[in-house]
């Protein structure tokens, strides 16, 4: 299942109301930028909006509106705002996760590490996990 997101943005311009929007695949948009900065560009450009008008510059300082999660987003979106830096950190700690668990299997033959027999071990393991990312 893809983790997608509506991305829109409401504005008017010359008495006439707009909102433009896209679909964002948030995975690869989480793993590209830090931020939503560059997001209303995007939203312009697949909306045929010309980003270099006033109606650009309109819809540029209006506020993002984030509706229709599914997948692992829909707990990171409330009320039209969607916490990027939170659903970054979680997905670092899934990745995580699933290194530890294929190395727990592979190499120490344990099939579930999030037994309690197993909490020591998986401590560690998260342990050195997070001291080789901060090595990298």
């Amino acid at each position: 299942m893809k983790n997608t997101v509506i991305a829109q943005v409401n504005y008017s311009f010359k008495g006439e109301n707009f909102t433009p929007s896209i679909l964002l695949e948030i995975d690869l948009f989480a793993a590209q930028y830090a931020d939503f900065s560059s997001l209303c560009r995007t939203i312009a450009q697949q909306n045929k909006i010309d980003t270099y008008s006033y109606a650009y510059d309109i819809m540029d300082s209006s506020a993002l509106v984030f509706h229709s999660p599914k997948g692992n987003i829909v707990d990171f979106v409330i009320e039209g705002c969607c916490d990027l830096k939170a659903y970054q950190q979680f997905l670092k700690q899934n990745e995580m996760h699933q290194i530890v668990e294929k190395v727990a299997a592979n190499i120490l033959g344990i099939e579930d590490i999030y037994l309690k027999e197993n909490e020591k071990i998986k401590q560690a393991l998260d342990k050195v996990y997070q001291a080789g990312m901060k090595a990298c």
